[in-house]
């Protein structure tokens, strides 16, 4: 899988663009105890949100993967990291370092 990511405007909220594949997604990084936050996420007509929970750090690009796998161009997807070191990872995946 082919990741390329850049961080999106407000790099304090955790939003990231990414080019999965040759498709352009949305990335949000939350913590696994935001998920009151998720209905603060409004995708545009047509997005689909995919949610996935990075809980391991070594199975981070695993987890990963999933939605990765299934998204369509513009799709948005959250990423619940459970700890600093598995939002670390998360970065890792994507190719960025800490914002």
């Amino acid at each position: 899988m082919k990741i390329k990511s850049k961080w999106g405007n407000d790099v304090r909220a955790g939003k990231i663009v990414s080019v999965v594949d040759g498709k352009r997604i949305f990335i949000h990084l939350r913590s696994a105890f935001e998920t009151h936050s998720l209905s603060d996420i409004a995708g545009r007509r047509g997005q689909r949100l995919h949610t996935v929970s990075i809980d391991n750090v070594q199975k981070a690009a695993d987890q990963m993967s999933e939605p990765f796998f299934h998204v369509k161009p513009d799709d948005v997807v959250v990423l619940l990291c459970a700890s600093d070191e598995t939002r670390t990872a998360a970065l890792a995946v994507l190719g960025l370092g800490e914002g």
